[in-house]
């Protein structure tokens, strides 16, 4: 943990970002000038802060904060909430003032992913199938972003729009069936309409995209979100690792006398490296090394290389 952190210093120190900025230096990449405080989840009363990176582990780790703002796993369970507003409902936003001393009198963490397994996970969770996961938001997603990289990237597609055609009062339908005869409401086998973004149409999307100012907080870079060089983390947790660095975090935040390590996802887990590729192989070499170009700063801070997946491709 203490070489993770010592690179991220050492990493923005050398582009001259964040707490490393040099008055009249302009720094090579495009970074934002405070951190964004409304992000943290800060536990005043354990001094804990947490920088939520969505899909890495977010869910584990929004469990911990709402056990810890008095929420017993029975209440979790039956509530309807999702679990980031029951988190917010006790540890909420802070004014700046409140914000910047919790940033200094807090044990501060994030946890990463290899980003291109992050953008898989939020495109096959998110994107990939509305009639699965409309419990986590796929109408959502759908409505604001999948109809409309169909539009653009689909030759001669025009997406429908919910208030033209009822889709999602059919859908809704069909998955409480789905959900009846297997017991699952978030069965794999269900396929999609036909009308969801490919993962080659999400991959263009967000290679056209400016992604510092039209950007969702499951695929936002790393750096944008969490100002990684602007905030002194304590530890930099990995998703690879995710249970030994709860451990890890948990002790050094002393709470672990209140909560032990567990691993909570709600919807897909962690994909194989087969799965990986049965995703990137329908993507050029060009499309990922596109990809990596925009999240390059993320692969630099957090010590991740994107040659496993160039060699995936088509």
């Amino acid at each position: 943990m203490k070489a993770r952190t010592e690179h991220l210093a050492q990493v923005c120190q050398s582009h001259r970002l964040g707490l490393w900025e040099q008055p009249g230096v302009y720094p090579d990449i495009t970074y934002p000038p405070s951190p964004q405080y409304s992000v943290f989840y800060f536990n005043r009363k354990y001094k804990l802060g947490y920088c939520p990176l969505y899909k890495s582990g977010t869910t584990s780790w929004l469990y911990n904060f709402a056990i810890l703002g008095g929420y017993t796993e029975a209440q979790i369970s039956r509530s309807t909430k999702q679990i980031s507003d029951i988190s917010r409902s006790v540890t909420p936003e802070l004014e700046f003032d409140g914000a910047r001393q919790a940033l200094n009198d807090s044990y501060l963490f994030l946890v990463v992913r290899h980003p291109f397994e992050r953008i898989l996970s939020a495109y096959r969770d998110k994107l990939e199938n509305i009639r699965v996961g409309l419990e986590h938001g796929t109408e959502h997603f759908y409505q604001k972003y999948g109809r409309r990289i169909v539009e653009k990237y689909r030759h001669g597609a025009v997406a429908p729009r919910a208030k033209h055609w009822d889709t999602f009062g059919v859908l809704k339908e069909v998955v409480k069936r789905v959900a009846f005869r297997s017991g699952d409401g978030d069965d794999e086998s269900v396929p999609p309409l036909g009308i969801e973004p490919t993962f080659a149409e999400f991959v263009q999307y967000l290679i056209d995209t400016d992604l510092a100012n039209y950007s969702d907080d499951h695929w936002i870079p790393y750096y944008l979100y969490c100002t990684p060089c602007s905030v002194r983390y304590h530890a930099v947790a990995k998703f690879e690792t995710l249970r030994e660095d709860q451990e890890y975090v948990l002790k050094r935040g002393a709470v672990d006398h209140l909560i032990h390590a567990k691993w909570r996802h709600m919807t897909k887990g962690k994909p194989t490296k087969a799965v990986a590729e049965s995703y990137f192989s329908t993507i050029t070499r060009d499309q990922v090394e596109k990809l990596y170009a925009k999240y390059e700063f993320d692969f630099e801070l957090f010590q991740y290389s994107p040659e496993e997946y160039f060699r995936m491709t088509m």
